[in-house]
């Protein structure tokens, strides 16, 4: 599980489980900057976090669920449509086969 820690500077922080009733943290996930909403999924072979920075959405990649790589920075701009004004926040995706979507609704 991945969850944000506003004591420690809004970090995305990890937990394990076993049996989904106990939980044993790991440690800070990513703590580059202040972030909120991660979401992490499967995506052609690696895992994918994004999360919401506030100027847009952080991309990070791994193959092992310990070491995040910065993948860039996307959602960081207003889009050509009326409601596509200002940049992204707290997105989620859906992977369908060989495409994934990323979903995000415009804060009213």
């Amino acid at each position: 599980m991945w969850y944000k820690d506003e004591g420690n500077g809004s970090a995305t922080y990890a937990a394990d489980s076993d049996d989904l009733y106990e939980w044993k943290p790991v440690g800070a996930a990513l703590s580059h900057r202040g972030h909120e909403g991660p979401n992490v999924f499967r995506f052609k072979g690696s895992y994918w976090m994004i999360v919401d920075e506030w100027r847009g959405q952080g991309v990070f990649r791994t193959d092992d669920l310990e070491s995040w790589e910065p993948q860039g920075l996307i959602l960081d701009e207003s889009g050509l449509r009326d409601d596509d004004a200002g940049f992204g926040h707290h997105a989620d995706v859906v992977v369908s086969g060989d495409e994934a979507f990323e979903l995000n609704l415009k804060a009213e």
